[in-house]
């Protein structure tokens, strides 16, 4: 049986998703070694606190999306940025499908060096970590977490783990081996 993570709210996710955003203020810090919206690109979450299979909080494995991707974003002061998305195959370049679980992992810079960690909490403004169950129900965004870069390269891809928590909800983590993808046309920053 295949288990989705459900995390109401990383990162990270594309333009087919139309999710609302929490206005949480979101944010973090960079620091070497240890394990940093909207998930579609239409906005961020709503509050939701159950997963994909009813459940608050889990784990998700790298095999339980079918895609994922990370690729060039804007942060929330219109700033270069990173998406990780994943997700189920949306009918775009770049898009997951927002009737299935999606997770978006945002880092609000470019200048990522692997390995890496990018953590974020509501004092630190520096990523944010958005997980929608799909179909009707609202996103969430998660006030604190932790984006993981184990490999990062523009040409090919990224990979890592994450760790999502917050507002009463338990904590969710993940991995993801994403490809490089960029959007076209491309996302506009600044």
């Amino acid at each position: 049986m295949r288990r989705k993570a459900w995390v109401p709210g990383l990162v990270l996710l594309l333009a087919v998703t139309a999710c609302g955003d929490d206005d949480d203020g979101s944010g973090g810090s960079p620091s070497d070694g240890s394990p940093g919206a909207d998930v579609g690109g239409g906005g961020g979450g709503g509050d939701a606190g159950t997963g994909a299979d009813g459940a608050a909080g889990g784990d998700a494995s790298v095999g339980e999306y079918s895609v994922q991707f990370v690729m060039p974003w804007c942060g929330p002061a219109d700033q270069g940025a990173v998406a990780v998305v994943l997700g189920e195959a949306g009918g775009d370049r770049c898009a997951v499908d927002d009737a299935e679980a999606s997770v978006r992992l945002e880092v609000w810079t470019r200048d990522i060096t692997a390995p890496v960690t990018f953590s974020f909490a509501p004092t630190e403004a520096m990523g944010s970590g958005i997980v929608c169950p799909g179909g009707e129900q609202p996103c969430h965004t998660f006030p604190t977490g932790d984006i993981r870069f184990d490999t990062y390269d523009e040409d090919s891809g990224a990979t890592g783990s994450w760790r999502l928590q917050g507002g009463g909800q338990d904590t969710v983590t993940g991995t993801f081996d994403a490809t490089w993808c960029d959007p076209d046309p491309p996302r506009p920053c600044g």
